[in-house]
């Protein structure tokens, strides 16, 4: 059996996975997330062939692991709060989707793995791939920890570490001298962590506020890419800036304070 129909399979399972949890009804979707986590990572090292050693081992399956961790928490935890005969329609549909991201997160990290052997084809492809998932990841992460219900302070605590790891994977397939790469992705961290607690002070839906700092991880895993690969552009610089000025505009228009009313209104 060839890799291809490995991907194919295990992408299958996973969409499985997701209907299972969401048929048997489990109480604890956190239980479910961390069974889903389990069987990519088995499932995964399948794939690869067992063909993972040094510290790939870890990077090639953080990224997997942790989008399907929080893809299933997150689905599970939606789930609870619509009506079961409206939800299992719309699960169908969510597993199915969850089976594509799998296929290629999986194929992904299969060339991820094999690129960092020798030098491939689909490396730059493969690096993008990784880009837009770690965005999405970090989105899913910061609407876990929200979730968590604790106080401000621990949730900073937890955005920093999550934020630097999946950074951290993600600049290690991206930059090739690693020497400044835990520094870099140490202030791109904080930064982070820094903007969420400034951002929370405004009243801004929860929502909104998760997009704006998974638009920070875009123009951070954008900066620091294309550096790497020294194409970075002007016009990239353009968009960088446009985007994180679009951003402002939505969270000062939308900031909702109270008798004073938010720009909306006006």
């Amino acid at each position: 059996m060839d890799k291809r129909q490995k991907v194919k399979i295990l992408s299958f399972i996973m969409g499985v996975t997701l209907l299972l949890s969401h048929g048997l009804n489990l109480q604890d979707s956190s239980l479910a997330a961390l069974f889903s986590a389990v069987v990519i990572y088995f499932g995964l090292y399948w794939v690869l062939e067992f063909n993972v050693i040094g510290l790939r081992l870890i990077f090639v399956f953080i990224l997997p692991i942790l989008f399907d961790f929080m893809f299933v928490q997150q689905s599970l935890g939606l789930e609870s709060s619509l009506n079961r005969d409206i939800s299992s329609g719309i699960f169908i549909v969510v597993a199915i989707i969850f089976s594509i991201l799998n296929y290629v997160i999986i194929l992904t990290a299969n060339i991820l793995n094999v690129a960092s052997i020798r030098k491939i084809p689909l490396l730059q492809v493969a690096q993008t791939s990784a880009y837009f998932f770690s965005v999405f990841l970090l989105f899913l992460v910061l609407s876990f920890v929200q979730g968590l219900g604790y106080s401000i302070f621990f949730n900073l605590i937890l955005i920093f570490i999550f934020s630097f790891i999946v950074m951290y994977q993600l600049f290690w397939f991206i930059v090739e001298g690693r020497s400044l790469l835990f520094w870099v992705t140490m202030v791109c961290a904080m930064s982070l962590a820094l903007v969420y607690e400034i951002l929370s002070f405004f009243p801004i839906s929860y929502v909104l506020l998760n997009i704006s700092i998974s638009a920070l991880v875009y123009v951070f895993g954008g900066l620091v890419m294309h550096s790497a690969k020294k194409s970075l552009r002007g016009t990239m610089l353009i968009e960088y800036f446009v985007t994180l000025v679009i951003l402002l505009v939505i969270i000062f228009a939308t900031s909702d304070w109270g008798s004073f009313g938010s720009l909306l209104t006006y």
